[in-house]
């Protein structure tokens, strides 16, 4: 038997793009339908905001001790222990604790600041410490030199 060679057109090598096209239009109609083009209302500065009109009130003395609180701990010529809580002193840790029950029964998440001098001992301001950790203050930082307190 003979073998017949059937010819075969030599642009055999196009592609469909029609349903490649619809695809793309069907992806590019997806996206723009799904995104969202205005910015959130939230983020957008107005002159009418509550914060703009709180910004300005000047504080009182007493808002400005509450922004933070500062224990200073520092030794007597006698090896006794002293205690200065934002300006006030104090003769002992039970005087310290009262300060802090008043400080915290007006602001409990006021920072507390406890900067002892080199010379007092680990007792001592770990006695400030559970003060204020027992008039409910959470927020406590020590302070590891008097020259971080400029900053």
């Amino acid at each position: 038997m003979k073998s017949t060679n059937v010819a075969r057109p030599e642009n055999d090598d196009e592609l469909n793009l029609t349903s490649m096209i619809d695809v793309i239009f069907l992806l590019l109609i997806f996206f723009v339908f799904t995104s969202n083009f205005k910015p959130p209302e939230k983020k957008l500065e107005t002159p009418l905001s509550g914060e703009a009109f709180v910004a300005q009130t000047p504080k009182s003395q007493t808002e400005r001790d509450l922004d933070k609180i500062l224990v200073l701990i520092g030794r007597t010529r006698d090896g006794g222990t002293v205690y200065q809580a934002n300006g006030a002193l104090c003769k002992n840790v039970d005087e310290l604790e009262k300060i802090f029950i008043q400080l915290a029964d007006v602001a409990r998440e006021t920072p507390v600041s406890i900067a002892p001098e080199p010379n007092v001992t680990l007792e001592a301001t770990l006695d400030a410490y559970d003060c204020a950790r027992r008039a409910g203050l959470a927020k406590i930082n020590f302070v590891a030199s008097r020259d971080a307190l400029a900053q």
